[in-house]
């Protein structure tokens, strides 16, 4: 299979798309033929070690002291299950999905496996793979913070700052809600706590929301496969309003 591969951390140019080992399912994995995936700010962190001032050393302890841990990046994806193990029981081969990987990244491929109690639920049919891929990331980040805040039915956030695409994240929400306290959405994604049963509840609650239209996130951009180092370079200007897309089967558009 192609990915995107980076040995060494550093510029958009470090990232490269290669042949890789196609990953095997195993007994409670599902294989995903990656439909379309997105390059987030937690992928530009990563890949340049640009980390919030105090946490450089726990970025390289987690992803790679010297070189990168995991050299194929991307978080978020939406996909077709092509392989199961033999435990597996929520899905089978054939079913659209959505997943959020996290720290374990692994979504800048053609394929990649991720754990059947991962962060992953069907995609609905009247959801394209485009959008349904760029929810988890900014997503998951607004309801946790939306949760702190305690907000009822009703409620109103007014964002005060926001990172990259979160901001517009948010925006996109406001008809949701309607008097509340103002919400801070400036701290990193909790990539590295790993998922709970709470993360699959919530990338389910942004999957129905955008089935029945309370939630329609911004495309900023999108790229194929193998000018990812482009999409890379557009978010690392700071400049991009929304989600920044790549569709690893590079010969088309996903659909």
């Amino acid at each position: 299979m192609k990915a995107a591969i980076y040995r060494q951390y550093g510029p958009p140019s470090v990232v490269t798309v290669q042949d890789w080992p196609r990953p095997v399912a195993g007994a409670n994995d599902v294989l995903i033929r990656v439909r379309a995936a997105t390059v987030t700010s937690a992928d530009w962190r990563i890949r340049s070690l640009s980390m919030p001032y105090g946490f450089a050393a726990v970025g390289r302890l987690a992803f790679g002291i010297r070189t990168p841990r995991q050299p194929i990046l991307g978080s978020e994806l939406s996909g077709d299950v092509v392989e199961v193990g033999a435990s597996v029981r929520k899905f089978t081969v054939g079913d659209a999905v959505v997943a959020f990987t996290g720290a374990r990244l692994g979504a800048h491929a053609e394929y990649c496996r991720v754990s059947a109690d991962a962060v992953i639920v069907h995609k609905p049919p009247t959801l394209s793979y485009e959008p349904a891929a760029a929810r988890a990331f900014g997503g998951t980040t607004a309801l946790d913070f939306f949760r702190r805040g305690a907000l009822h039915a009703g409620a109103r956030v007014r964002p005060v700052l926001a990172t990259k695409g979160r901001l517009l994240l948010v925006l996109a929400m406001l008809p949701e809600m309607s008097r509340a306290p103002w919400v801070n959405i400036t701290s990193q994604h909790r990539m590295v706590a790993g998922p709970t049963a709470e993360h699959v509840d919530d990338l389910q609650t942004l999957v129905d929301m955008a089935v029945d239209g309370r939630f329609t996130p911004l495309i900023d951009s999108g790229f194929p496969f193998n000018e990812i180092a482009a999409a890379h370079a557009r978010v690392d200007t700071g400049r991009k309003r929304g989600n920044v897309l790549v569709w690893p089967m590079s010969d088309t558009r996903s659909e």
